[in-house]
């Protein structure tokens, strides 16, 4: 239990090397969107979508939504890196 509250991953985050999609709900109730925006400040190549009015459980509340937002992240990635 103790660990819970004791552990970070924030100093780790810096190594993350790769585009990351951090997706999160104003609304969120156990993971505030407050700390998205704070491991994007941390993670290089970071995209921070906050979906408004939206719970913890963004994918399955909102779906289409969802898939709209990872779908231009992916290509975004893709034509950055000169796909098609």
């Amino acid at each position: 239990r103790d660990s819970l509250w004791g552990y970070t991953s924030l100093p780790s985050l810096r190594a993350i090397p790769h585009p990351t999609l951090l997706l999160t709900g104003t609304d969120d109730p156990i993971a505030h969107h407050v700390n998205a925006r704070l491991m994007g400040r941390m993670i290089r190549n970071s995209t921070i979508e906050i979906i408004p009015d939206a719970g913890h459980l963004v994918p399955v509340t909102r779906p289409e939504q969802t898939a709209a937002l990872v779908g231009r992240f992916l290509n975004g990635v893709d034509n950055e890196r000169g796909a098609n």
